[in-house]
C-alpha cells in the first residue's frame, strides 16, 4: 500500500517530503550515512521502482556529490574543438540532454522538458535508466559503468558504496 502511494504521489509530481522523522539506519539519520542532503527522496525513488537503493546512492553522488544543487546542476558535456560545450547533463542525475529519454525509456515523464524542470522527473528517469541498464547488461553491478561509461566512474560508485557501509558499521 505505501509503495502504491508513494507510486502515485510521484506520478501525480507531488513533492514527497518527509514526516518529522527522516529514515534511518539504527538511529543515525540517512543523509549523515550518505552524505547526500536528498537521501530520502532518492531512497522513496529507488524503492518505488524496486532499485537498489545503495547504487542510487553512489552514482547520484558521482553525479553531482550531496545534491545541495537539487536540480540545477548542469555537467560539461561535450567540448568541441572551439571550447563550446553541447550536449551538457541535466539535473541532480545528471541526463543528457541529446538523448531522447522518453522514447528510450518509453516514458512520458521522461521529457527533455520535465527532467530540466522537476527535480523528481530527473531522479525518476535517471533510476529507470539504471533499470534499463540492468536488464540489458544483466546485473546490477554493470549499472555504473554503463550509466557513466567509464571504468573510473564505476570504482567511484564502489569506493563510495564502501564508505557507506564503513559509516554503517561505525
Amino acid at each position: 500500500m505505501h509503495k502504491l502511494l508513494l507510486s502515485l504521489m510521484i506520478a501525480l509530481k507531488l513533492s514527497f517530503v518527509p514526516t518529522t522523522t527522516a529514515a534511518e539506519f539504527h538511529g543515525v539519520s540517512l543523509s549523515y550515512i550518505t552524505g547526500e542532503v536528498d537521501a530520502d527522496r532518492l531512497k522513496a525513488h529507488a524503492d518505488s521502482q524496486m532499485v537498489p537503493e545503495r547504487l542510487v546512492y553512489g552514482i547520484a553522488w558521482m553525479e553531482t556529490r550531496s545534491g545541495i544543487t537539487g536540480n540545477k546542476a548542469r555537467g560539461q558535456g561535450i567540448v568541441d574543438s572551439l571550447g563550446v560545450h553541447h550536449c551538457r547533463e541535466i539535473g541532480r542525475m545528471q541526463l543528457n540532454p541529446c538523448i531522447n529519454w522518453q522514447r528510450l525509456l518509453k516514458d512520458y515523464r521522461c521529457s527533455l522538458r520535465r527532467i530540466k524542470a522537476s527535480y523528481d522527473d530527473n531522479v525518476y528517469c535517471g533510476i529507470k535508466n539504471m533499470l534499463r541498464l540492468n536488464l540489458k547488461y544483466g546485473g546490477w553491478r554493470y549499472v555504473p559503468l554503463h550509466y557513466n561509461g567509464a571504468a573510473i566512474y564505476q570504482d567511484g560508485v564502489e569506493s563510495y558504496l564502501g564508505h557507506i557501509v564503513m559509516k554503517e558499521l561505525s
